[in-house]
């Protein structure tokens, strides 16, 4: 239904590789939570980012 309206589809809580593989499947386009990386601390955030981990 998103889509339909032009929106981008967000899902969180992904915690396995079977939701990731489903939730691919049926078009969502970003996906957040613990599959992909546990909550950091802020100050830990950008090297993670610069070094390309997350």
């Amino acid at each position: 239904m998103g889509h339909s309206l032009g929106m981008g589809i967000v899902a969180e809580g992904i915690e396995e590789v079977e939701h990731f593989n489903f939730l691919k499947e049926c078009g969502c386009d970003e996906c957040q939570g613990y599959y992909f990386s546990r909550p950091v601390p802020a100050d830990d955030f950008e090297p993670l980012l610069k070094n390309k981990y997350i």
